[in-house]
């Protein structure tokens, strides 16, 4: 079933227990969906639909953090519950240690002395939609430093 069909899913179950919180994130990750394949006058790969939940991801993060520092603890929990809804719908994020050892086995296997962007280069095909771009940044800086 793809990310689209589960969404609908979600929704229609949302509309039937009247979980006004699911309900109302579940229309705006929908929305997203939608936007995007009108931008691009066609559906949309289940790649291209993980990469518009991580976005939406990322942007309500954002807001938590800003709810988080301006005091609004209440809006922050709904928004957390926001993030825990969208993260059943992408894929299992790598651990540390497993972009770890991808990172080394790139390193090493870079013929001369590696430099950030070509390491940058091999590694992100290898763990896109699987890990945070800036942690993966911040183990190749790192890592080279050694």
């Amino acid at each position: 079933m793809t990310i689209k069909q589960q969404l609908i899913d979600e929704m229609k179950d949302a509309m039937r227990n009247k979980d006004k919180a699911t309900l109302t994130t579940v229309r705006l990750v929908i929305d997203r969906v939608q936007k995007k394949e009108k931008e691009l006058l066609r559906e949309i790969s289940e790649e291209e639909a993980v990469q518009v939940l991580q976005t939406f991801k990322k942007q309500i993060q954002e807001e938590a953090d800003a709810f988080a520092k301006a005091g609004k603890l209440s809006r922050e929990a709904v928004i957390i519950d926001s993030l825990a809804f969208i993260d059943k719908f992408l894929p299992q994020q790598m651990s540390e240690q497993e972009i770890n050892s991808i990172v080394i086995r790139v390193i090493e296997g870079i013929s001369g002395t590696p430099n950030k962007g070509a390491v940058m280069k091999e590694v992100m095909p290898l763990v896109k939609g699987k890990a945070d771009n800036k942690l993966v940044n911040q183990i190749v800086t790192n890592l080279l430093q050694l």
